[in-house]
Order: structure tokens, then sequence, then C-alpha cells
């Protein structure tokens, strides 16, 4: 028998549809869920990972085009009154600096979240209590790669592919123009040294910051009365260019 409302204990909130659908690809199970009329205002996929049952929610948009990630926050504590905590899981830019070696395809686990407009609480002790165990048997040599496994659950999708190119510019490169930087000259990229990993995927544990980019009021961000953790994948740099490609 599929689970109850109150059966879904974590939350998984997606600001961009790319990744509600890159979402769907890597659950272990897809379940029917409860009845449609018995949720709030939002659609939700309803899905089981590791033994954990949890609802998966995509930020809506308005007539206006404006994400609003209070409107998805407050409906899915309002339709899963025994949620612990909620992800808000997707893609982001990185901003390397020297001491933190931050690359194209890299996974950022935050430890404190803050937007421009104020300071979230920290999220939950729960999950910041097992990091150290995540970091402890992702570097492991002798266990198995389990990121590197799942990936392969969308190797049949390529815009979700690995990039072939990590192009970072100087901050000080101007933009010489077009799409692509193909106007732009190799003499202002920064160095990109060959780095030693034993993983697939390098996962970082520091800051993520939110601004108004993708939730376009600024002021409408998260609720500050649910504990939330955010990781991010690097799509692209957060340099003087800004290349999505």
């Amino acid at each position: 028998m599929d689970p109850s409302i109150e059966d879904y204990t974590i939350g998984w909130i997606c600001a961009l549809q790319e990744e509600y659908e890159a979402a769907y690809r890597i659950l272990d199970d897809e379940l029917d869920g409860p009845e449609t009329n018995a949720v709030n205002d939002n659609t939700y996929l309803f899905s089981r990972i590791g033994g954990h049952n949890v609802v998966v929610g995509c930020l809506p948009i308005n007539q206006y085009g404006i994400i609003s990630a209070t409107s998805v926050a407050k409906d899915i504590v309002r339709s899963f009154p025994n949620l612990r905590f909620a992800l808000m899981l997707g893609i982001g830019e990185g901003a390397p600096i020297q001491r933190r070696d931050i690359r194209l395809e890299d996974v950022l686990v935050d430890k404190w979240s803050f937007p421009t407009t104020g300071q979230l609480d920290a999220p939950p002790l729960v999950l910041l209590g097992v990091i150290p165990e995540m970091q402890r048997r992702h570097n492991d040599r002798r266990k198995p790669d389990r990121v590197a496994k799942r990936l392969k659950l969308i190797d049949d999708m390529p815009e979700y592919r690995q990039p072939a190119e990590d192009w970072l510019y100087r901050s000080d490169f101007e933009n010489k123009g077009g799409m692509n930087c193909e106007k732009c000259e190799a003499d202002g990229l920064e160095e990109d040294p060959m780095r030693e990993t034993n993983r697939e995927v390098t996962v970082q544990y520091s800051t993520i910051t939110s601004a108004n980019s993708v939730v376009k009021d600024a002021t409408d961000g998260p609720m500050n009365n649910f504990s939330y953790l955010v990781a991010r994948g690097v799509c692209d740099n957060s340099d003087s260019h800004k290349n999505d490609e």
C-alpha cells in the first residue's frame, strides 16, 4: 500500500523545471501518492529514496514570471504535517577563491545559508550531524562511489552531462561579446591545474548564498520557521562572463 500523507518525512524543493526533471530520474521508486485533493495548491512527485518517503515539489511561476519560494514552502509544510526537514537541491554558480578550488560539476553542500536580505536559520541539526559521516564515506576509497552510480541513471539525457570545458575568467577580464565567449581571448582565463580526486564528483562543504536571480523578489524566500539544507551542483562560474555553456 502506498504511503499516506502522514508517512512522508522528507521534502525536496526544486527551484527550476530542469531540476525537477532530473530529480524524477534518480529516484529509487515513484509512488502514486495520496489523492490530489488531499494536498494544497502545488503538484508533487511522490517517491522513495533509500527507504525514506520523499515528496518533491517544484516552485510555481505565476502570471508575472515570478517564482515564489514562499508559496511552495508554505504549501509543503501545510500538506505534509510529519515532515522533519526539507532539502533545496539543484544547480548554482560556483565562486572559486584561492583557498577553495571550486570547479564545474562540483557539488556544494551548505553549512550555513544566507540570502542578501537577511540570514536563514542554520540547516537542521539532524543533517549537520551526519555531514561528517557523509564526508568520510565519500572520501573513503574502499567505499563504492554512490554518487557516480546515481548519475548513471541520467546517462541518456545529454543536456545534463558533465561539461567538456571548465573556463573561469579573471574578474578583471571583460567579456568581449557573444553568447559563448567565442570572442574572448584565452589569456583572460584563470589557470586550471589538474586536480587529484578519487571520486567522479567532488563534494565541498561551505556556504551557499542566495540573491534575487531565480527568486525574482528578493524578499520572497523560504520560511525561517522550517528546517532546510541547501545543496547545489555547480553549472557555471560566477565570474566576469557567466558563460552558461
